[in-house]
């Protein structure tokens, strides 16, 4: 398992402490996976991937009350098949529109006007989303992602100003169980407080999930532990997306 700085498989023998301390340190916890359909995405991450944090402690107590951890593809395609119908349904309902599909909800968003998208976000968000054997929270992680994502398909993603404008020049769409945000050209979004429009995606995706989080997100399970696991889960996916602000005197926090 651990190889040189050539990439060469280390042999020989070690401490049983070093080698468990070296051989955490060569894991990568942040690395993207899916071995059942052959994805692997390899990204230069500063923190533990939440889906770790669910599946380590599914592992551990596991074998206590017979939990088992459902992988992201599975989690990530049952979010985007149900709440993509709902959401339909939903405007179908309010709007006494008869969308067949997804595709054709999006012929009939005018997402050009503002009035329009702010109606949208309310219908989007007056769903409600409740997992009944939460464990970890991981459905609930992927139905935050697959709810953002769908507002921004739609094109009613917007900032919270006084007067919002929309979320333009960038797509948000779920990639292996995550948000995924490119601009025209392909390039992956990386914040920059610095840069105006990166501030204001930033902070557009940390109140949308923080408001999805708050308002449209349930879960019960047995298992108190559980719940403070997903609670865990939800709020390390908000801080995702955390940024500075300047205080009253101009410093950035």
């Amino acid at each position: 398992v651990l190889r040189d700085g050539r990439g060469r498989k280390i042999s020989g023998r070690k401490h049983t402490l070093d080698y468990l301390f070296e051989f955490l340190d060569a894991y990568d916890f942040g690395s993207e996976r899916n071995t059942d359909k052959g994805l692997v995405r390899h990204e230069s991450k500063t923190l533990i991937n939440a889906s770790v944090l669910g599946l380590i402690f599914e592992k551990i107590n596991g074998y206590k009350d017979g939990s088992f951890f459902t992988p992201g593809y599975i989690t990530q395609y049952i979010c985007q098949e149900t709440l993509r119908k709902a959401v339909v349904d939903k405007f179908n309902k309010k709007k006494g529109w008869n969308c067949s599909d997804f595709e054709d909800l999006k012929e009939h968003v005018d997402y050009g006007k503002r009035e329009v998208r702010t109606e949208a976000n309310e219908i989007i968000n007056s769903l409600k989303i409740c997992d009944p054997a939460v464990g970890s929270g991981h459905f609930l992680v992927s139905a935050l992602n697959e709810l953002i994502a769908i507002k921004s398909e739609l094109g009613v993603l917007q900032d919270r100003q006084p007067q919002p404008q929309r979320i333009m020049d960038y797509e948000v769409r779920v990639e292996l169980d995550e948000l995924v945000i490119t601009n025209e050209d392909g390039e992956s979004y990386k914040y920059d407080p610095s840069s105006t429009t990166s501030q204001r995606i930033q902070e557009t995706l940390f109140e949308e999930k923080r408001s999805i989080i708050e308002n449209c997100l349930f879960g019960v399970d047995l298992n108190p532990k559980s719940v403070e696991i997903c609670r865990l889960r939800l709020w390390i996916e908000l801080l995702k997306n955390a940024y500075y602000y300047k205080d009253e005197t101009g410093a950035r926090q």
